[in-house]
């Protein structure tokens, strides 16, 4: 198993524990699989939905764009709470480097367009997740892997009745997704 840091993710007060351990277990399985050079945790600031899923921005202010390689999703910077970066180490273990490069910019539309995974690195594995869980009552996770030659991206919807569970998925198997959740 990957070492990933448990401090992958801080806890804030507006966050349910139940919904951040879900995230910290399906974090430490994918890099566990997929073993990337670098690891980006970006938290957004509330609840996002499936439509983010490979979403580039739009053209010319009004026609959203889903480009056929993955860009990074256009969230507003103002939605980004922290973004974490980290990076494998011979050993395999992870740690947290310090990174100036923002993966969420001001940016026209169009430029964000041009902002492939592959050109921030070419073995990484990125994470968006949703703020907010405990007075949401759900939360979402954004995945998105340049692991292999071909990048490829998934998004879940988890959301809490007695216990966190799937509401939805795409780009990914049901099973897939309680594998990665699972204790």
């Amino acid at each position: 198993m990957a070492n990933v840091p448990d401090e992958v993710i801080d806890c804030v007060e507006s966050d349910d524990r139940g919904f951040l351990t879900r995230v910290r277990r399906l974090i430490q399985n994918v890099v566990t699989q997929r073993s990337p050079a670098k690891l980006f945790v970006v938290r957004i600031d509330n609840w996002f939905g499936e439509n983010w899923l490979g979403f580039g921005g739009k053209v010319m202010g009004a026609v959203g764009v889903h480009p056929t390689e993955l860009t990074v999703p256009p969230f507003k910077p103002s939605r980004v709470v922290s973004q974490r970066v980290f990076a494998r180490a011979e050993s395999g273990s992870y740690a947290e480097v310090d990174s100036v490069e923002r993966l969420h910019r001001d940016i026209p539309s169009e430029e964000n367009l041009r902002r492939t995974l592959r050109a921030i690195t070419e073995s990484g594995v990125f994470v968006w997740f949703s703020g907010n869980s405990q007075a949401n009552g759900r939360g979402s996770v954004l995945v998105y892997d340049s692991t292999e030659a071909e990048p490829f991206a998934w998004y879940a919807g988890i959301a809490r009745s007695e216990d966190w569970r799937i509401a939805s998925q795409k780009g990914i198997s049901r099973e897939t997704v309680e594998s990665l959740i699972a204790p």
